[in-house]
């Protein structure tokens, strides 16, 4: 059988395991080799031993540049530290002013530490794009992961080009289109720069290998696809170069990487010849086979471009399928199946709130509960956050330089420049140790806001794989970026505001002063490496003056309402089935004259109204209605009150 297959012009491969068709590219995307761009700034000519040049300069926080041949190491010595064009008069600037498309080319390698990562951060002052490289992925920053490679190996290039007409962004990692349909813009901007390095982003950049940058502002263009095969070994000289294989003679039989896979089949797959763990999630290539069943360790069933086949939040390597949970590193789980138990628990939300992944009869806690804030695991008030003279506890001064006085147990945080907060992230605090298995937790402080108009403050809270940000300023509440939560006056006096996050469902709730400010759980507003607690002024467009703070409080062990509070939600505290009559008996801790919403799921994801408008009988309620049946399986009842 002849597996020889090549895209002609204008159409890319798109590989599945063992078998390849070709789509053709969207017609905006003109091919040009990046070579032929406009500007081409080799890495000596970003940085030229002693400074950076050709007009790149940094921005944000500290960069440190160190050439070595012919690539430059980026070191960010702080968080929020970049390079960029943007004096003016650049040829970037003036070039995408015309707003006719424009695209730009990075070759660079990740150094291989813990979340580092880096952003090409374009923009033509109407749109901008932010292409984001992590260890191990590329994503379209604040969204989708687009690719789950290695990229710390070797040297990769990454390609962004912006289709004017279209108003959409393309992305290419090695010439590889990640985004066949095209991507929106992921907001727009009055600003024409461009940005290398860690910008407004989630990352913890350390550091990472430039050998080029390249743009040009006349169009989107895609990569040159070279469909050439010198040696007639079936792949193409361009793939052959990618890899470090030999162009010069047949070695489509062997397998360079030692992964189970020929080097033709990893071609054909999609997949990189040198590199054995394309997805890094602990599994070699060949015994990814792609079929959705587990057969044995040498045939597991997943996919080698997804290090999460099954989605539930766990790395395919660690999910063992043996049966029996051991540890994060050997979960006994299905790495084919999101629930491997049948419990209705996602394996991932198992693990995360303590219960066995495969044990039907191990169950997560309830999802959001009570608990007073005096309760919380952590409770710091202004003078044990700051002493007068220094700040204590692992609480760190980052972004920006922040004015510190103490008055009595109230701190009160000043700035004159943006994005500057506290913050624990020095890696073992307690914060940081509770948060770092992905699970719930709850964060609460207690402020008053200065009355200038737009101050405000954040509280910025994540734990290493979602994050949620509270945006609380003179008068509301918000998400950052995001919906309007709340439109009182917070200059009045101190007001209470907790966020949690419920690990179960994923979702994130919000209180002011103890009233509930989201019915509903909201979704997380992106994903991060970080497990990082910030108060402050950070990544937003809060430009905080002063703001006066009696407390932080948090809690890691779930996601906690306020305790006593009028919106705090019913506690169900019995449900009795009548077998004999088939009745459900349920009871719940009420408040007089209210009513309640009773809701039913058997997954725990779709809920269905049982009944609405139900009176409160008093400090306790019981609703008496007829069971669902043995025959139907499992289900989970909830109160809301109305």
């Amino acid at each position: 059988m002849n597996n020889q297959l090549f895209c002609n012009q204008n159409l890319i491969c798109l590989g599945a395991l063992f078998s390849l068709t070709c789509a053709s590219l969207p017609a905006a995307l003109v091919e040009k080799d990046s070579s032929e761009f406009e500007v081409t700034n080799s890495a000596a000519e970003i940085f030229d031993g002693f400074g950076f040049v050709n007009d790149w300069f940094v921005n944000g926080g500290g960069v440190d540049g160190e050439l070595d041949g012919s690539q430059v190491t980026m070191t960010v010595t702080e968080n929020n530290g970049w390079i960029e064009l943007d004096t003016g008069a650049t040829a970037w600037e003036l070039g995408v002013g015309n707003v006719v498309g424009w695209t730009i080319e990075v070759r660079a390698r990740v150094a291989n530490d813990p979340e580092n990562g880096f952003v090409i951060w374009a923009a033509d002052g109407v749109e901008r794009g932010i292409l984001q490289v992590n260890t191990n992925s590329v994503q379209n920053f604040g969204a989708e992961v687009l690719e789950t490679s290695d990229n710390t190996a070797g040297f990769h290039d990454f390609r962004m080009a912006f289709d004017a007409d279209a108003l959409l962004y393309y992305f290419w990692r090695d010439g590889e289109l990640l985004n066949p349909d095209g991507s929106p813009a992921q907001a727009g901007t009055g600003n024409n720069r461009l940005i290398i390095g860690d910008c407004c982003s989630n990352l913890r950049t350390s550091s990472f290998d430039v050998e080029h940058i390249r743009y040009d502002t006349t169009g989107s263009y895609s990569p040159v696809v070279d469909d050439s095969d010198t040696d007639g070994d079936g792949m193409p000289n361009s793939y052959e170069e990618q890899n470090d294989l030999d162009l010069a003679r047949n070695d489509a039989g062997e397998d360079k990487d030692e992964d189970g896979l020929t080097n033709l089949e990893e071609f054909e797959a999609g997949l990189p010849a040198n590199n054995p763990d394309a997805d890094n999630d602990g599994l070699l290539d060949g015994v990814e086979d792609g079929s959705g069943t587990w057969t044995n360790a040498g045939a597991t069933g997943t996919f080698p471009k997804n290090a999460d086949s099954d989605g539930d939040g766990i790395r395919d390597g660690a999910e063992t399928n043996t049966g029996t949970f051991e540890d994060g590193d050997d979960t006994g789980s299905d790495p084919n199946k999101e629930d491997s138990d049948g419990d209705s628990y996602g394996d991932g939300q198992e693990i995360a709130r303590g219960s066995d992944p495969t044990n039907a009869g191990s169950v997560p806690m309830a999802s959001v509960q009570p608990r007073d804030s005096a309760l919380f695991e952590v409770t710091k008030s202004g003078s044990e956050i700051f002493d007068g003279t220094e700040l204590l506890g692992d609480w760190v001064n980052t972004g920006g330089v922040l004015d510190f006085t103490l008055n009595g147990n109230v701190l009160t945080l000043g700035t004159t420049d943006t994005n500057g907060w506290i913050e624990h992230d020095s890696g073992a605090t307690p914060w940081e140790l509770g948060v770092a298995g992905g699970g719930s937790w709850t964060a609460e402080i207690r402020v008053r806001i200065s009355n200038d108009f737009g101050n405000g403050i954040v509280i910025w809270a994540a734990n290493g794989a979602q994050r949620a940000v509270m945006l609380i300023d003179d008068i509301s509440v918000s998400i950052l970026n995001g919906e309007l939560l709340d439109g009182n006056d917070n200059t009045d006096g101190f007001h209470t505001f907790r966020v949690a996050f419920d690990a179960i469902e994923g979702v994130y709730f919000f209180w002011r002063d103890g009233v509930a400010l989201n019915d509903v759980g909201l979704p997380a507003q992106g994903a991060t490496g970080n497990n990082r607690l910030i108060v402050g002024d950070c990544c937003s467009s809060v430009p905080m003056t002063t703001v006066d703070l009696e407390y932080v409080r948090y809690d890691t062990t779930g996601a906690w309402s306020p305790s006593g509070s009028p919106s705090a939600p019913p506690e169900i505290i019995g449900v009795d089935v009548d077998q004999v009559l088939n009745k459900v008996l349920l009871r719940w801790n009420s408040k007089i004259s209210a009513t309640y919403t009773i809701e039913k799921t058997g997954d725990l994801r779709e809920w269905e109204v049982l009944f609405d408008s139900v009176p409160s009988d008093g400090e306790t309620t019981t609703l008496e209605f007829d069971a669902p049946g043995a025959a139907v399986g499992k289900f989970f009842y909830r109160v809301r009150r109305e």
